[in-house]
């Protein structure tokens, strides 16, 4: 944890933060992400246990890769509509999958990729050159 927070991000990404953890370590590790989040910082946690997703603000529900319940619908069709329908997630509303914004994040990830770690990718232009070569090299 102390890993992800040092340099004080924007966002914390938390794959199963407490999953091998007892319940005091646990409660220990949701304290500290619930006070980044309260310093500002987005906390952006997966969890299968439905008790430590109950503690986040918004809990989207994925199942077999779909978006089937997003709490942050609730909040936002209240917000239109002025009512107030319980707790109940809403499936689907509002939630929109962009191509463009696809495309435009892989391109980024590729760049990032580039500058980070420079020397294993050129290992891998490398690799693919040589295999680029040798298939179009007449077997002989």
């Amino acid at each position: 944890m102390a890993r992800a927070v040092i340099g004080a991000p924007d966002v914390v990404l938390a794959d199963e933060p407490t999953g091998s953890l007892d319940t005091t370590n646990g409660q220990i590790v949701l304290r500290h992400l619930r006070e980044l989040h309260a310093g500002g910082t987005t906390i952006v946690m997966v969890s299968h246990d439905p008790g430590i997703a109950a503690s986040a603000d918004r809990i989207v529900t994925m199942r077999d890769g779909a978006v089937v319940a997003d709490t942050g619908s609730v909040i936002r069709a209240e917000a239109e509509s002025g009512a107030h329908d319980g707790d109940a997630p809403v499936p689907h509303a509002g939630l929109v999958r962009r191509r463009r914004h696809e495309l435009a994040d892989l391109v980024a990830d590729a760049l990032s990729a580039l500058t980070v770690r420079p020397a294993k990718a050129l290992l891998l232009i490398l690799a693919f050159l040589l295999a680029a070569a040798g298939w179009s090299r007449p077997s002989g």
